[in-house]
Formats: C-alpha cells, sequence, structure tokens
C-alpha cells in the first residue's frame, strides 16, 4: 500500500523541506498494513539512544502520533528525485535517517491511502550503504561508489 502526502508534515525541518513532501507517493514499511500509534521523536532533537528513549518513557516526555510507518532512506531516495534540495538537507542536518532500518511517521491527517498506483517507476529499494552517493544536481540517483580495487578489477577482465 502506498500513501499520497496532501499536506505538509509537522516536524523539525525547515518550511520548504516539509512541503517538498507533498503529493509524494510512498509505500508503507515492510509489515505495515495501514495507520497506528506509535512514540515519536524529533529528526534533529529526538532521542537516538536506547538509554535515551528509556529515559524520555520513564520521565513522562515521551510524545505518541498516529500515522503510517514509512521506511526512511526509502522515502528520502524518492524525495531526492523530486526536490533534491530538500533530500541533500535530510543529508546534512539528519544523516542517521539514511541509515537502513530508520523509519518517519507520516501523521494520518496528512496522508491519503493509495490502493492501486499508476504504473511507471517502482520504489526504489530501501537498501543503501553508507558508500552510496548523493548528488543534489540533476536527476536523484543512488548509485555505489567505485573503489580502486573495483576499478582494477574492471580493467583485469
Amino acid at each position: 500500500m502506498f500513501v499520497r502526502i496532501i499536506a505538509t508534515p509537522p516536524g523539525e525541518a525547515p518550511e520548504e523541506v516539509r512541503q517538498a513532501w507533498l503529493g509524494l507517493e510512498l509505500p508503507l514499511a515492510a509489515g505495515e498494513t495501514g495507520p497506528r500509534t506509535l512514540p515519536v521523536g524529533g529528526v534533529l532533537t529526538g532521542s537516538h539512544t536506547f538509554l535515551g528513549k528509556l529515559l524520555k518513557l520513564l520521565t513522562g516526555q515521551r510524545r505518541f502520533a498516529h500515522g503510517y510507518v514509512i521506511n526512511a532512506p526509502q522515502a528520502l531516495v524518492l524525495l531526492a528525485e523530486k526536490a533534491p534540495s530538500a533530500a541533500l538537507w535530510w543529508r546534512e542536518c539528519a544523516p542517521h535517517c539514511w541509515q537502513p532500518g530508520q523509519v518517519f511517521l507520516f501523521p494520518a491527517e496528512v496522508c491519503v491511502e493509495v490502493l492501486s498506483r499508476k504504473a511507471g517507476r517502482q520504489a526504489p529499494s530501501p537498501v543503501q550503504t553508507s558508500s552510496e552517493k548523493f548528488s543534489p544536481a540533476g536527476p536523484a540517483e543512488v548509485t555505489p561508489a567505485r573503489t580502486q580495487d573495483t576499478i582494477s578489477r574492471e580493467r583485469s577482465t
């Protein structure tokens, strides 16, 4: 299932970065079937460690939101195709969001479910490694970096 972003999502990113999500159709993360309520934290100020999350829980500072769970690296690749400068903000200011296993929770009120997606480009693979590069100039495409070993092997074959 996919969701289309129909309103600017809340968050800590600048307004223009958050507005860039408008109109994008994003696949739900693997195993997700609809919206649900989960604990949330800011991409800049949220706790990124187990201990930090536990402390917020024990002190009653944990916030919850109802929305759709989206694979963050996959969503960011789609965002990069539409708005490279917005994706660059995520790369520079919240690089942890590009790591495999990271998710975004888009609030239900800014999404509409898309049950059948128009024919066209498939959703990108959620797998991304630190050796992949992102270029904000031109169409966004994530490709593995060529290493000296790779170049040497290519020449020898």
